[in-house]
C-alpha cells in the first residue's frame, strides 16, 4: 500500500512538471498558433484579435482576463539600413542588442509615464539569440505591465509583446515568459 502511494505521488509530480508554470495556477490549456514564419504557444483562453497593433502579424487577447499578446516582424536588412541611413551607428549596434535597445527606447517615448523598466536581459529561445525587458507604465489613465521580448531570426527580428494590467502582473508574469520561450522560427 505504501509503495503504491509513493508511485502515485511520484507520477503526479512528474506529470505536474511537464506543464508550463502558469498552467498550475490558471488551469489553462495551451494551443500552438502558427504564422507564416513562426509558431508560438498561447493560453487557450486567448482569442484572435484584430485591433491591437497595425504592424502585428499575430494578435491575441482576452478582454475579461485583461491579457494581450502580439508579434511584430521586421527585416534585419531594413533595420540595418535604417541605422546607417539615420546615422545611428554610434547609438545602436546592428545586432539583437541594438535592435532591442532601439525598440526599448521608442517604447519609453510611446507611453505617458514609465514607473519601472528592467535592463535588457539575454535569453536563448530555440537556439536563437534574444533579449527581453519588463516594464510598468501608464498609458492614459491605465497602469500596465509589459513583457517585451526580442528574437533574432535568420533574416528577421521579432518583437514578442505581452501586456496586462499592473495589478495582474504576478498572476500573468510566468505566462508571459512561457509565451516568449515557446517562440519557434520555421
Amino acid at each position: 500500500m505504501q509503495r503504491s502511494f509513493a508511485f502515485f505521488f511520484s507520477l503526479l509530480v512528474i506529470l505536474g512538471s511537464c506543464t508550463p508554470p502558469s498552467d498550475k495556477k490558471e488551469n489553462a490549456e495551451w494551443k500552438v498558433v502558427n504564422s507564416r514564419n513562426f509558431s508560438i504557444r498561447l493560453p487557450g483562453y486567448l482569442k484572435k484579435g484584430t485591433n491591437l497593433h497595425d504592424d502585428a502579424v499575430v494578435q491575441y487577447q482576452n478582454v475579461i482576463n485583461e491579457l494581450y499578446f502580439i508579434v511584430i516582424e521586421e527585416s534585419a536588412d531594413v533595420f540595418n539600413a535604417t541605422i546607417e541611413d539615420s546615422d545611428l551607428q554610434d547609438d545602436y549596434t546592428q545586432d539583437i542588442e541594438g535592435y532591442a535597445r532601439l525598440v526599448g527606447d521608442r517604447f519609453s517615448e510611446n507611453v505617458d509615464e514609465v514607473y519601472k523598466k528592467t535592463e535588457l536581459k539575454p535569453i536563448t529561445i530555440e537556439g536563437k539569440e534574444g533579449r527581453y525587458f519588463e516594464a510598468n507604465a501608464k498609458v492614459g489613465d491605465v497602469d500596465i505591465h509589459y513583457h517585451y521580448g526580442f528574437v533574432r531570426g535568420d533574416t528577421t527580428y521579432y518583437q514578442v509583446l505581452s501586456w496586462t494590467l499592473m495589478g495582474k502582473e504576478s498572476k500573468y508574469n510566468d505566462t508571459m515568459l512561457h509565451i516568449l520561450q515557446s517562440f519557434k522560427e520555421k
